[in-house]
Order: C-alpha cells, then sequence, then structure tokens
C-alpha cells in the first residue's frame, strides 16, 4: 500500500539521549516545530502551515536539521486514514 506523502512535512528522529534543546543549540536556531514526542524523542516540522524560520528556505533549514550529527533521520512525515486498511 502506497501511503500519501504530506507536502513539506517531515519528522525527525534524534538520537538517544540527545534533547531538542541540545539539537537547537548545535544548530544555533530554534525551528518552529509542529510538534515534539519526547518518548520516542522525534519532532514535527511541517513547512507548509508553519511560518518560515530565520527566512531560511525549506531546504536550508532541512540541510541545518541534517548538519545535526546527532540527528538520526528525517524523513516525509507519512499519513494514512483508516478506510486505507
Amino acid at each position: 500500500m502506497d501511503l500519501p506523502q504530506l507536502p513539506s512535512e517531515f519528522s525527525v528522529l534524534l538520537a538517544e539521549n540527545h534533547t531538542l534543546a541540545s539539537h537547537f543549540e548545535y544548530m544555533g536556531k530554534e525551528l518552529n516545530i509542529t510538534s515534539y514526542h519526547k518518548l520516542t524523542n522525534v519532532y514535527h516540522i511541517d513547512f507548509y502551515n508553519t511560518t518560515r524560520t530565520h527566512n531560511l528556505s525549506e531546504e536550508e533549514i532541512l540541510d541545518l536539521i541534517r548538519s545535526d550529527p546527532n540527528v538520526d533521520t528525517v524523513e516525509f512525515h507519512m499519513a494514512f486514514s483508516l478506510h486505507d486498511f
């Protein structure tokens, strides 16, 4: 089953024991994120519904996120509905 990708919405998995605060400190910027799930250490950033951060483009922000060596993955946030099953 192919799940639709939401435009410009990404999930970011931080390494174990790497905090959101230390991630922002490493990048030198605090991002406008959609949500953060402390238990799984994942945050979501939605460029479609979120005001741009520090006048950077989506690509520049993703590059900045990926520059942190304690980021495990950055991927499209996948969506599904119950009728897909």
